[in-house]
Protein backbone atom coordinates (compact mmCIF):
# COMPACT_ATOMS: atom_id res chain seq x y z
CA UNK A 1 0.00 0.00 0.00
CA UNK A 2 0.95 3.33 -0.76
CA UNK A 3 1.84 5.97 1.83
CA UNK A 4 1.28 8.95 -0.17
CA UNK A 5 0.71 12.30 1.50
CA UNK A 6 -2.96 12.46 0.14
CA UNK A 7 -3.23 8.78 2.27
CA UNK A 8 -1.58 10.67 5.24
CA UNK A 9 -3.93 13.57 5.38
CA UNK A 10 -5.92 14.15 9.02
CA UNK A 11 -9.68 12.91 8.52
CA UNK A 12 -11.90 14.56 11.18
CA UNK A 13 -14.87 11.37 10.18
CA UNK A 14 -13.39 8.41 8.92
CA UNK A 15 -17.16 6.28 9.40
CA UNK A 16 -19.13 9.07 9.58
CA UNK A 17 -22.44 7.29 10.63
CA UNK A 18 -20.43 5.36 13.29
CA UNK A 19 -18.41 8.26 14.79
CA UNK A 20 -21.66 10.98 15.12
CA UNK A 21 -23.77 8.45 16.20
CA UNK A 22 -21.00 7.65 19.01
CA UNK A 23 -20.57 11.63 19.87
CA UNK A 24 -24.00 12.08 19.87
CA UNK A 25 -24.16 9.29 22.46
CA UNK A 26 -21.65 10.42 24.38
CA UNK A 27 -23.03 14.15 24.45
CA UNK A 28 -26.64 13.07 25.37
CA UNK A 29 -25.73 11.01 28.15
CA UNK A 30 -23.65 14.24 29.60
CA UNK A 31 -26.35 16.39 29.07
CA UNK A 32 -28.64 13.82 30.96
CA UNK A 33 -26.37 14.13 33.90
CA UNK A 34 -25.77 17.55 33.65
CA UNK A 35 -29.97 18.20 33.94
CA UNK A 36 -29.40 15.90 36.82
CA UNK A 37 -26.99 18.07 38.63
CA UNK A 38 -29.24 20.97 37.63
CA UNK A 39 -32.76 19.60 38.91
CA UNK A 40 -30.86 18.39 41.97
CA UNK A 41 -29.67 21.76 43.21
CA UNK A 42 -33.13 23.34 42.47
CA UNK A 43 -34.51 20.88 44.85
CA UNK A 44 -32.28 21.77 47.34
CA UNK A 45 -32.30 25.60 47.23
CA UNK A 46 -36.02 24.70 47.41
CA UNK A 47 -35.61 23.03 50.36
CA UNK A 48 -34.03 25.63 52.04
CA UNK A 49 -36.82 28.19 51.02
CA UNK A 50 -39.41 25.89 52.60
CA UNK A 51 -37.74 25.70 55.59
CA UNK A 52 -37.00 29.23 55.70
CA UNK A 53 -40.75 29.59 54.70
CA UNK A 54 -41.55 27.19 57.30
CA UNK A 55 -39.96 29.12 60.34
CA UNK A 56 -41.85 32.05 59.40
CA UNK A 57 -38.91 34.58 57.92
CA UNK A 58 -40.52 37.54 55.96
CA UNK A 59 -39.84 37.01 51.92
CA UNK A 60 -37.53 40.15 51.95
CA UNK A 61 -35.60 38.43 54.57
CA UNK A 62 -31.30 38.23 54.17
CA UNK A 63 -31.87 34.48 54.32
CA UNK A 64 -33.59 34.11 50.99
CA UNK A 65 -31.75 37.03 49.17
CA UNK A 66 -28.69 35.13 50.38
CA UNK A 67 -30.22 31.42 48.46
CA UNK A 68 -31.06 33.06 46.13
CA UNK A 69 -27.52 34.35 45.41
CA UNK A 70 -26.57 31.04 46.08
CA UNK A 71 -29.06 29.18 42.99
CA UNK A 72 -28.28 31.74 40.89
CA UNK A 73 -23.71 31.33 41.17
CA UNK A 74 -24.59 27.71 41.22
CA UNK A 75 -26.73 28.06 38.45
CA UNK A 76 -23.99 29.75 36.50
CA UNK A 77 -21.35 27.28 37.78
CA UNK A 78 -23.28 24.14 36.25
CA UNK A 79 -23.78 26.31 32.71
CA UNK A 80 -20.26 26.73 32.72
CA UNK A 81 -19.10 23.24 33.72
CA UNK A 82 -21.76 21.60 31.05
CA UNK A 83 -20.56 23.57 28.45
CA UNK A 84 -17.08 22.89 29.25
CA UNK A 85 -17.65 18.98 29.75
CA UNK A 86 -20.01 18.99 26.21
CA UNK A 87 -16.63 20.49 24.72
CA UNK A 88 -13.74 17.97 26.52
CA UNK A 89 -16.38 14.99 25.57
CA UNK A 90 -16.98 16.43 22.13
CA UNK A 91 -12.90 16.32 21.61
CA UNK A 92 -11.80 13.51 23.04
CA UNK A 93 -14.55 11.84 21.92
CA UNK A 94 -13.82 12.44 18.28
CA UNK A 95 -10.53 11.50 19.05
CA UNK A 96 -11.49 8.32 20.79
CA UNK A 97 -13.88 7.44 18.00
CA UNK A 98 -11.06 7.85 15.21
CA UNK A 99 -9.25 4.82 17.06
CA UNK A 100 -11.77 2.87 16.81
CA UNK A 101 -12.90 4.14 12.95
CA UNK A 102 -9.88 4.28 11.67
CA UNK A 103 -8.79 0.22 11.85
CA UNK A 104 -12.44 -0.75 10.71
CA UNK A 105 -12.28 1.54 7.62
CA UNK A 106 -8.59 0.45 6.98
CA UNK A 107 -10.06 -3.43 7.28
CA UNK A 108 -12.99 -2.95 4.89
CA UNK A 109 -10.95 -1.91 2.46
CA UNK A 110 -8.40 -4.44 2.74
CA UNK A 111 -10.87 -7.10 2.52
CA UNK A 112 -12.50 -5.51 -0.59
CA UNK A 113 -9.31 -5.27 -2.13
CA UNK A 114 -8.80 -8.69 -1.08
CA UNK A 115 -12.20 -9.67 -2.16
CA UNK A 116 -11.46 -8.60 -5.42
CA UNK A 117 -8.54 -10.42 -6.00
CA UNK A 118 -5.98 -7.40 -5.79
CA UNK A 119 -2.99 -8.22 -3.21
CA UNK A 120 -1.96 -5.84 -1.12
CA UNK A 121 0.78 -5.84 1.20
CA UNK A 122 0.10 -6.43 4.92
CA UNK A 123 -2.37 -4.20 6.64
CA UNK A 124 -0.84 -1.94 9.62
CA UNK A 125 -3.02 -0.07 11.59
CA UNK A 126 -1.69 3.13 13.37
CA UNK A 127 0.11 3.02 16.34
CA UNK A 128 -2.77 4.11 18.94
CA UNK A 129 -5.29 2.68 17.20
CA UNK A 130 -7.15 0.08 19.00
CA UNK A 131 -8.04 -3.62 17.59
CA UNK A 132 -3.90 -4.21 16.50
CA UNK A 133 -4.27 -7.47 16.67
CA UNK A 134 -6.79 -7.67 14.47
CA UNK A 135 -4.52 -6.54 11.90
CA UNK A 136 -2.32 -9.35 12.86
CA UNK A 137 -4.77 -11.93 12.77
CA UNK A 138 -5.72 -11.05 8.92
CA UNK A 139 -2.34 -10.65 7.53
CA UNK A 140 -1.62 -14.12 9.43
CA UNK A 141 -4.86 -15.45 7.39
CA UNK A 142 -4.16 -14.03 4.28
CA UNK A 143 -0.29 -15.31 4.11
CA UNK A 144 -2.30 -18.67 4.79
CA UNK A 145 -4.75 -18.61 2.18
CA UNK A 146 -1.78 -17.58 -0.35
CA UNK A 147 -0.13 -20.94 -0.14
Amino acid sequence: MENNSADRRIRLFIEKDFQVSFLVYSVGIALVVAGIYFASNYYFIDKFVERGASLGLPAGHVYFKFIEEQKSMMTNIYAITTILSTAFILFFGLHLSNRVAGPIHKLREHLSALTAGKYREKIQFRKKDYFSGLADDINTYVESRKK
